[in-house]
């Protein structure tokens, strides 16, 4: 397996994938030297480089974990060092412009998209922690074009680490991403930088309770990270904004003119769909 990029997800699904037997060795390339030495003392990966297209000269399987931004130049330098039978896939959470970016690059066939739902606000090899994917629904983006070959491999290769396979389409993926993790991101982001603007900063770090810690626990993720899933998918997280928005207005009027039954009812509505959902 050759793994593009080795932090918190990248880094772990490479030991992972040797524990679960579906890989024997693993190569991680990354721009941290720091960062490439913690993966191999953690033994995520048997060697560490910089150099992309010597790690994936004799992959049977490429795995891209970096920014979302970095995807159509990585695939391109896959299309042409890899050998012509590799499976290639990615970790990322916006699929359409991965896919589009794999049949640009000549890997239609050869390619499947994915998702883990295990993200977090950690980055970096030493925040790698083992189970990371198990019991965690892993979504799948296979295209028309993409091969058989490289579904059941994409598809073995996360079952072997405990995933929960879910295959749907690019565009419906993120669809429905924009408004279950996309949305979430910009609340806590919204969040935070509003009540960094309180005219009362020292009594309010004293009285922070429970929940402005709970959401507002992603808005420390990368920014870097965030700025390319914003490019990538800024229509649909937009379109989930605007949604938002709207129940947020009303809530809002409901609470400055004193109308508690509409405040009941919209946490009423909000109670019985968390009642749905893990939590």
């Amino acid at each position: 397996v050759g793994g593009m990029g080795v932090g918190w997800v990248g880094g772990w699904l490479g030991a992972e994938l040797k524990k679960g037997g579906f890989a024997s060795h693993g190569n991680g390339v990354g721009r941290s030297r720091n960062n490439l030495q913690v993966a191999l003392e953690r033994a995520c990966v048997e060697r560490i480089g910089t150099d992309v297209s010597e790690a994936v000269s004799e992959a049977d399987v490429v795995v891209l974990a970096t920014p979302v931004d970095a995807f159509p130049s990585l695939l391109a330098v896959v299309a042409g060092a890899a050998p012509s039978e590799a499976i290639v896939t990615d970790v990322g959470s916006v699929k359409r412009s991965v896919c589009e970016a794999a049949a640009t690059a000549g890997l239609a066939s050869r390619f499947v998209g994915a998702h883990p739902m295990a993200g977090g606000v950690s980055s970096g090899a030493e925040c790698a922690n083992a189970g990371l994917f198990d019991g965690r629904v892993v979504a799948l983006t296979p295209t028309a074009a993409s091969g058989e070959r490289a579904r059941e491999t994409v598809s073995s290769m996360w079952r072997s680490v405990g995933g929960e396979i879910l295959v749907l389409g690019a565009a419906e993926h993120d669809h429905v991403v924009a408004a279950s993790s996309h949305l979430p991101q910009m609340v806590s982001i919204g969040l935070a930088a509003a009540c960094a603007q309180h005219d009362r900063p020292e009594l309010f770090a004293r009285l922070v309770a429970a929940g402005f810690a709970s959401v507002t626990r992603t808005a420390v993720s990368d920014p870097a990270m965030w700025r390319a899933i914003v490019a990538a998918n800024g229509d649909e997280i937009a379109s989930a904004m605007d949604g938002f928005a709207e129940v947020w207005r009303r809530l809002r009027q409901a609470v400055g003119s004193g109308d508690l039954d509409t405040v009941q009812s919209i946490m009423e509505t909000a109670a019985a769909f968390k009642g749905r959902k893990p939590t």
